[in-house]
């Protein structure tokens, strides 16, 4: 364990590196930065009683950082809270790699690197980070893989990653995160087939996988996602009828599967979504009739049928829905 002065000192300079690398002197506030100051009082950061830095937030910076994220980010091993977002100005981004030195934070449980510019591919260590419970790296440049170590992140409660270049398949490892509350992935560029695996995350409240190439035939076991809120799959390449198993989402107020390649019939457990508000179909290759218990959802807002082969009648409730685009069939 290393001595206070140690601690003071590397921490001292990992935060100097990072003001250096962030041009820091063009930050909107920097506050006692590279000065004598106790580093508890530069602004941002958070010292604990042993004078260990346990949480950077520069968030509030108003879009003035600039450069790339120093490997030295990876000797505050002491750190909880690492937040570094909203750097799109025109002038100023931080762009470059997520350094894989981030891996080295194992005391981590806040990482929101979102709506920068940072690039190339997610590093695996980022799988190292046990105790993470929050992990937001929305609105990025990030291309390649995800990797199957983010399954290692058994803690995780918010897995914020859209808005990216993703790529290759959703790794079967992500149905390990039994604690998510969240996961987006919406607007990468995904591909391959929904991982049953993900009918395992139990808790999980919003799923989204919109925008992206995904395809095959909706799992069944999503129907196990008793929890779920909002399931957004709209926008991909998705096939097959819809699993009559989704009907047991009795919590669920949105379901969004518009363009995609759907077929068949809507099975008629969609009527035991009673808190549906949001049911979007639009643009699929569904036929037969509209099921009538469908008319049973009272609390719809929201209804898109159009641009498929259904035939027969509309149920009559159906046309008393605020939002909807039934004129179009």
């Amino acid at each position: 364990m290393p001595s206070a002065n140690d601690l003071e000192l590397v921490n001292r300079r990992a935060l100097t590196d990072f003001y250096k690398a962030t041009n820091g002197d063009n930050w909107y506030r920097n506050d006692n930065w590279l000065t004598d100051a106790p580093l508890g009082e530069w602004y941002g950061v958070t010292q604990n009683r042993d004078g260990a830095v346990t949480e950077l937030d520069v968030s509030r910076n108003r879009h003035r950082l600039s450069g790339e994220l120093p490997p030295a980010l990876g000797s505050l091993t002491e750190l909880k809270v690492l937040i570094i977002r909203l750097n799109l100005h025109n002038q100023f981004s931080i762009s470059g790699n997520i350094p894989p030195e981030l891996g080295r934070l194992t005391k981590l449980e806040w990482l929101d690197l979102s709506h920068n510019r940072l690039s190339g591919s997610l590093p695996p260590e980022l799988g190292g980070l046990t105790k993470l419970e929050f992990l937001d790296l929305d609105g990025n440049r990030l291309s390649g893989s995800l990797p199957p170590e983010l399954g290692g992140l058994t803690e995780l409660g918010w897995l914020f990653l859209s808005g990216n270049q993703l790529s290759g398949s959703l790794p079967p490892e992500l149905g390990g995160l039994t604690k998510l509350d969240c996961l987006d992935l919406g607007d990468n560029q995904i591909s391959g087939d929904i991982p049953p695996e993900l009918g395992g995350l139990t808790k999980l409240e919003g799923l989204h996988l919109s925008g992206n190439r995904l395809s095959g035939s909706i799992p069944p076991e999503l129907g196990g996602l008793t929890e779920l809120r909002y399931l957004r799959l709209h926008v991909n390449r998705l096939s097959g009828s819809l699993p009559p198993e989704l009907g047991g989402l009795t919590k669920l107020k949105d379901l969004a599967l518009s363009f995609n390649r759907l077929s068949g019939s809507a099975p008629p457990e969609l009527g035991g979504l009673t808190e549906l508000e949001d049911l979007a179909l639009k643009g699929n290759r569904f036929s037969g009739s509209a099921p009538p218990e469908l008319g049973g959802l009272t609390k719809l807002k929201l209804l898109y049928l159009g641009d498929n082969n259904w035939t027969g009648c509309i149920p009559r409730a159906l046309f008393d829905i605020p939002d909807n685009d039934l004129r179009a069939l």
